[in-house]
């Protein structure tokens, strides 16, 4: 684990940004870099924070600030490294005085390898005079880079948006060209993603701009076939999405894939979305030229529809930052979703509480399996216990996070705990997946927020087990240090307006070298709260970027290093299947040196402990008489795995 850094004073200065800004180009071919007046989106002059002298640093390099600390809500991509390992940075940047969307800007660095430093003092501004956000990057073969990013214009009371790739003229020169993709204007596209193969071919992918209430949203794709001289106009890859798409292109260029989300309609409602159901995708075997009819990859999991008559289920989930993909070394598709809690009281109201609990699971399109424990072994999920495969306690859950109430002061418009925003990338003929999220119910901010960490999990089975990054032994297989590492590991709970280390945003470069480090940039977030559209309080946040060398897939230091064959770990089962009026009966199948059985009500709330500490197999009981009827959870928990489940009690 990387030990949490504590530095005496920290003072963050800003400097005034320059470079080379461009006017967006409102024609179809590339024009120069021009001068641009600077308007209410330059960059502030310097600012700083007060000083705290026990504020903890995040680990990394400073090369911007902003106060918009959501910069995508996807895994779209802000740092692309070259074939010289330069890695080429982007972020949205907003002033801290701005107060209105209008001040968005895109910005530009380069980390040089070589030279340990950044190619420029401060960040380059990529976008014109108008309002611009949601960047992602990428390089050409030669070292240029290629970045994307939508604008928006108003005229009148007429507000257009529309992508806009910009690339630069020449390796690290920071003057970049800019090119308007096809306007449709009732169809708007934002949030562009953009990809390169091999081949040098420039993918984008770019979602429709609508509300949150609509019958789905489209979703587009257009490539470049000639490094940016010309675009095609859009396709339609689908009409379902739910503003969360996903761009992923095959090492040797030749697969393409898009994967999104899609909602579930609401009863007695063909037009209706909400926003939590199944998960597609559809891939083009001939570099994007043409498309495979959508595939539901979770259709097996997951119903098609909302369903009513059941209290708890684990459904397929969006937040904004719930799903990642990437082709293997072999061109194998690889996706990690979020999976979460929903309650359903009654056919006309629904309660949606995904964030309550979540997990990460991993899916391939070559062998169409899923496989749970990307996000650790944490806690337990409430589940309907009924045998389908969406309802069925898992032998071994690894759930992230069972909150049983949001802290002080937080609200629905983001999680309480958890975890989010997995990023997937390709490590040779290992997969590695990084998020943000926290354990730690502890470090809330003076708002109630968590400050997030970002943790990173690798796999050399094809997902079908995670690691750490650092080596374990027998005594971690039952904590978070046997299945992922902590990178950052800053805590400052009950932290004010400045003094919060929340790392969030986090991006990474999907493809890890011979070189084995893995490329990171992030927002250091000063005060968690809400995102800053609604921050009550803005903060001037760091952007950083953070290369974590030596990666290695973790092992069990035991026995010399070789890690030991697994041991047939207690598990247990309930005895009957309700309702129960009285005792309750479980069968634990396997003596355990270390477990706990403890039985949570429906708010999470522990009612009971049944086992703590050694326990023999056979039956063991719990009084459920002295408790009101209702629903409850049990979670039985030994050093190896995690088994829970669902009863119903009535007297």
């Amino acid at each position: 684990m990387l030990k949490k850094l504590l530095v005496l004073t920290f003072a963050l200065v800003v400097v005034a940004f320059a470079g080379f800004p461009v006017e967006s180009a409102v024609t179809s071919q590339l024009t120069p870099a021009s001068a641009l007046n600077f308007s209410d989106n330059t960059p502030d002059p310097v600012t700083s924070l007060p000083i705290n002298p026990f504020l903890m640093s995040s680990l990394g390099e400073q090369f911007g600030t902003t106060a918009y600390d959501a910069q995508r809500w996807d895994d779209g991509v802000r740092v692309a490294v070259d074939k010289d390992g330069n890695a080429h940075l982007t972020y949205m940047y907003y002033p801290l005085s701005g107060g209105t969307y209008n001040s968005r800007a895109i910005m530009y660095n380069v980390w040089k390898a070589a030279d340990g430093e950044f190619a420029f003092p401060a960040s380059i501004k990529v976008s014109g005079a108008l309002r611009a956000g949601y960047p992602s990057i990428a390089v050409l073969a030669d070292g240029r880079a290629v970045v994307a990013y939508h604008e928006t214009e108003i005229v009148g009371v007429d507000t257009t948006h529309y992508c806009v790739v910009a690339i630069d003229e020449a390796p690290m020169l920071g003057a970049f060209s800019t090119k308007k993709l096809q306007v449709q204007t009732d169809k708007l596209g934002i949030w562009p993603d953009v990809k390169i193969g091999s081949d040098d071919v420039i993918h984008v992918l770019a979602l429709q701009s609508k509300n949150i209430g609509y019958d789905g949203s489209e979703i587009y794709y257009c490539r470049s076939t000639n490094k940016g001289t010309s675009f095609s106009n859009w396709t339609t890859i689908g009409d379902d999405a739910i503003q969360d798409g996903r761009l992923s292109v095959s090492p040797d260029g030749k697969k393409v894939a898009v994967l999104w989300p899609t909602g579930f309609k609401s009863p007695g409602s063909d037009t209706l979305w909400i926003n939590f159901g199944n998960f597609e995708y559809r891939e083009s075997t001939d570099g994007g030229a043409t498309w495979k009819p959508k595939v539901i990859f979770t259709k097996d999991r997951y119903p098609e529809e909302a369903i009513v008559d059941e209290n708890f289920r684990i459904w397929g989930t969006y937040n904004g930052m719930s799903l990642t993909g990437t082709y293997d070394n072999n061109g194998v598709l690889h996706a990690i979703v979020s999976e979460g809690w929903i309650c359903t009281p009654e056919p006309t109201s629904y309660q949606w509480i995904p964030r309550n609990a979540m997990r990460f699971v991993h899916w391939d399109n070559q062998t169409n399996e899923f496989t749970e424990g990307v996000s650790g072994k944490m806690n337990i999920i409430p589940t309907a216990g009924d045998g389908n495969p969406w309802e069925t306690p898992l032998d071994s859950f690894w759930g992230w996070g069972y909150i049983t109430a949001p802290p002080t002061g937080a609200n629905g418009s983001r999680p309480y705990m958890g975890c989010i925003l997995p990023i997937m990338g390709r490590w040779g003929s290992n997969l590695v997946c990084v998020w943000q999220g926290q354990p730690d119910t502890l470090d809330i901010s003076a708002a109630g927020y968590i400050n997030m960490d970002i943790f990173v999990s690798v796999s050399d089975d094809n997902g079908k087990t995670w690691r750490p990054i650092d080596d374990f032994d027998s005594t971690d297989l039952g904590t978070y240090a046997a299945y992922f590492t902590n990178l950052t590991n800053t805590h400052t709970p009950d932290a004010g307006p400045g003094a919060c280390d929340d790392e969030g945003s986090v991006s990474i470069w999907p493809i890890i070298g011979t070189d084995n480090k893995l490329h990171i940039t992030y927002v250091e977030d000063k005060f968690a709260e809400t995102f800053v559209y609604g921050d009550p309080t803005q903060t001037d946040n760091p952007v950083k970027y953070l290369a974590k060398t030596g990666l290695k897939v973790g092992k069990n230091t035991d026995e010399g290093g070789v890690e030991e064959s697994p041991v047939p770990a207690s598990g247990i089962e309930l005895v009957g299947s309700g309702p129960f009026t009285g005792s309750v009966t479980f069968k634990i199948n396997a003596p355990a040196a270390k477990a706990s059985l403890n039985i949570y009500d429906a708010t999470g709330a522990l009612v009971g402990t049944v086992v703590s500490g050694s326990v023999s197999s056979g039956n063991v009981s719990w009084n459920a008489s002295d408790v009101p009827a209702g629903v409850y959870f049990y979670s039985f928990s030994t050093s190896a795995k995690t088994s829970t489940g669902r009863l119903v009690v009535i007297h």
